[in-house]
Formats: C-alpha cells, sequence, structure tokens
C-alpha cells in the first residue's frame, strides 16, 4: 500500500480555461491518473479520460489535507480533510514502473497565491503499530509525526486517515492513551 498526502490552499479562481488553475499534484504511472486541481474554492480530481471528473467543493481561504492511497491493484482511496471523496477499483497498481510523482501550481492568466505546506509520500504505516517511518522501530523520528497526529485530534477526535498508525487502541483518534501505549511501544533505535 502506498500513500501521497499533502496540504495546501489556493487562491485562484475556479476555472475551467486552461492556465487559470491553482495548486495541481498529480501520481501517474502506466494506465494511473491521480490528478487534483486545486482552486479556492472546489477540487477537481481527474483519473483519465474514460472517466468523469470528480468534484469536491472546500472551504475557501483554508489549508485543507488531500490524500491519495493506492494499495496494488485492488483499490484506491482520494481524501480531503479526511473523508473519502472518490474510490474503486484502479486499472492497475501505482506505483510502478512509470510511476511520478509533480506538484507545483499552474497559474498563468489570473494573480493568485498557491502555498503549501508538505507533501509527503510512501508506504502506509500498519494500523496501530507507532512506526511512522516502517523501519522497524519505534523512535524519535517517529515522534516528530505522532506529535503532529495528536495536536489535529484529541479525545473523541477523528485523526483521520493519515494517523491510523497513531491510533494505538483503534478508536479513530490520538490522544492521551494512545500516547501512553506508544510510549510503551518505544524502542528508541
Amino acid at each position: 500500500p502506498f500513500f501521497v498526502e499533502w496540504r495546501c490552499r489556493s487562491s485562484a479562481p475556479n476555472s475551467e480555461i486552461p492556465g487559470v488553475g491553482g495548486s495541481v499534484l498529480n501520481t501517474a504511472g502506466a494506465s494511473v491518473i491521480n490528478h487534483f486541481n486545486i482552486t479556492e474554492d472546489k477540487v477537481r480530481i481527474w483519473r483519465g479520460n474514460q472517466f468523469p471528473f470528480v468534484w469536491v467543493d472546500i472551504a475557501p481561504n483554508d489549508f485543507h489535507v488531500y490524500r491519495v492511497e493506492n494499495y496494488g491493484d485492488q483499490l484506491y482511496r482520494h481524501f480531503v480533510d479526511g473523508v473519502v471523496v472518490d474510490s474503486g477499483v484502479p486499472e492497475t497498481d501505482f506505483p510502478n514502473v512509470a510511476g511520478i510523482i509533480i506538484w507545483g501550481s499552474s497559474v498563468w492568466f489570473d494573480e493568485s497565491t498557491n502555498e503549501w505546506d508538505y507533501v509527503r509520500f510512501g508506504v502506509i504505516p500498519q494500523d496501530g503499530g507507532g512506526d511512522f517511518y516502517i523501519d522497524g522501530d519505534v523512535d524519535g523520528v517517529d515522534y516528530r509525526y505522532f506529535a503532529e497526529c495528536a495536536a489535529n485530534s484529541g479525545p473523541g477526535v477523528d485523526a483521520g486517515p493519515g494517523c491510523r498508525w497513531a491510533d494505538m487502541d483503534a478508536d479513530s483518534d490520538v490522544d492521551l492513551i494512545d500516547f501512553g501505549l506508544w510510549q510503551i511501544a518505544f524502542t528508541g533505535k
């Protein structure tokens, strides 16, 4: 299983005219397209010419978290702010031999600002494992991301798909109970 997750915002107007654009992230490879075009109030997800666009309304002028999860040739899921907005069976697995990830901005007709907070990608960590880097230990490097998940969650507040690995008690949030369990799993290697 592979993921790409990013946090960004755009002030670009929503338009079908090429070059008005906004922020763009594309994961692509042989027979695979996961193309997100992000404007101030809408996201357009394109999976290829034979599929209809998926349109998602977003709150303007806010940062939003976007995520693509690919489970080989079995399942793909697209998330906006932790909510699945599109899913299905992909034409083929990703990443594959032609796999690429491209991100940037494509605006040249209208003034706008596109801000990126982060782009992360890699193998999806095991749910509740506490090991973000999947390197066989639970240590200070993993803690940085654990703390981020805890800061955006708390008792009864869903941590979202990017934090399932930090949800040590499998109750959908990351709170002090999870931190206690994470400390027990800590190897420090």
